[in-house]
């Protein structure tokens, strides 16, 4: 599946906020890797965010997670569909549609950097099932995903109201925290799944060169 991925490799000098701590001791290193995708991004969030779950105890001072976990939450899930787009992008390029240049990474890449699309789920959601969709696979989209992705964007529609307050209604409003924890880890687990599926589908799949 990182065959599709895209994106410029990074350059430049090494990160001067964590040279400034060198680890001496291998227990208490640290690493950031390059050349990471949205898909590893995608993993790395839904990693963090269920770790900071595993802190909660019950006591009021858990509320201060909950802001953190659905932020964390809610950019794995940005990733993971920006992520799926490009890679059901670049199955149509390759299998059924080689001239589209409404499929070339570039384009694709420009299309999900664009204010039209930025961090707002429901159009990256509409966006993956257009091309979920042509492709005629012979099972659906998860409706429970699809719920899952418009109730966070009906939460947080620009991306913004789990980092700036003031953003979300005037309301004080409660949940069991671990039945929130696995709805999200299920729907992720299950979106993450449906992209593993498709690949399968088309690992199986002759080379389209084989044709010619």
């Amino acid at each position: 599946m990182g065959a599709f991925q895209t994106g410029p490799a990074p350059g430049g000098r090494p990160l001067r906020l964590l040279q400034a701590v060198p680890s001496k001791v291998y227990n208490r290193l640290i690493v950031r890797y390059p050349y990471q995708t949205d898909r590893d991004y995608a993993f790395i969030y839904h990693e963090a965010a269920n770790r900071l779950a595993s802190t909660y105890t019950g006591e009021p001072i858990d509320d201060t997670i909950l802001i953190p976990f659905l932020m964390l939450y809610r950019q794995a899930f940005e990733l993971k569909l920006k992520n799926f787009i490009r890679y059901l992008a670049g199955i149509r390029r390759r299998y059924y549609e080689p001239a589209n240049s409404e499929l070339d990474p570039r384009t694709i890449d420009k299309k999900l950097l664009s204010n039209k699309f930025g961090h707002n789920l429901a159009k990256l959601l509409n966006e993956l099932l257009k091309h979920y969709e042509s492709l005629d696979l012979p099972e659906g989209f998860p409706e429970s995903v699809k719920k899952l992705v418009w109730m966070m964007h009906d939460a947080d529609n620009h991306g913004t109201a789990f980092r700036y307050a003031g953003q979300m209604p005037e309301s004080q409003d409660s949940a069991d925290f671990p039945d929130l924890v696995e709805m999200l880890d299920t729907e992720f687990q299950l979106l993450s799944a449906g992209e593993d599926w498709i690949d399968a589908i088309y690992s199986a799949a002759p080379d389209p060169e084989d044709f010619y």
